[in-house]
């Protein structure tokens, strides 16, 4: 079901973002250098995204990518980078691809994007072990709680 695969979803995405955190925080980084806010909010936001944002939308699109998990994770962070870097940089003021703060911060970003899509590709694939044929999906919710009868 969608909302089984949205809270694989949840979980994958809060876990990749927490692996990520502990190697760097790039949000926390950005926003304390183009906004006035305090880290907490930045290190708020990217758990949010990441949890909610990311790992929701992995869990509704990841059959529609090719390859094993881990793959599909980072084709999807590739995705969320290349939007981040067109819609998210410049209205933080740090230009496209974020390049107002420095060659760097694209690069980097790029990395913790596919760290973060690969950890979430992986944690996904661990918690989606039993793979649901599509024609299960297709059926109503009452016939998905009607118990099997010998």
């Amino acid at each position: 079901m969608i909302m089984d695969r949205v809270g694989k979803g949840f979980i994958a995405g809060f876990i990749a973002s927490l692996a990520l955190s502990w190697l760097m925080d790039p949000v926390t980084l950005i926003i304390r250098s183009t906004w006035n806010s305090p880290p907490v909010v930045g290190f708020l936001l990217h758990f949010f995204v990441g949890t909610m944002v990311w790992g929701a939308g992995f869990g509704l699109i990841y059959r529609a990518l090719p390859g094993p998990f881990w793959l599909r994770g980072t084709i999807f962070s590739l995705a969320a980078w290349a939007l981040i870097m067109l819609a998210g940089m410049p209205l933080t003021g740090a230009g496209w691809f974020g390049l107002r703060l420095g060659i760097s911060v694209p690069i980097v970003s790029l990395a913790t994007h596919v760290i973060y899509g690969a950890v979430l590709g992986l944690i996904f694939g661990a918690l989606d072990r039993r793979e649901t044929p599509a024609a299960d999906e297709d059926r109503s919710a009452d016939e998905q709680l009607r118990p099997i009868r010998p």
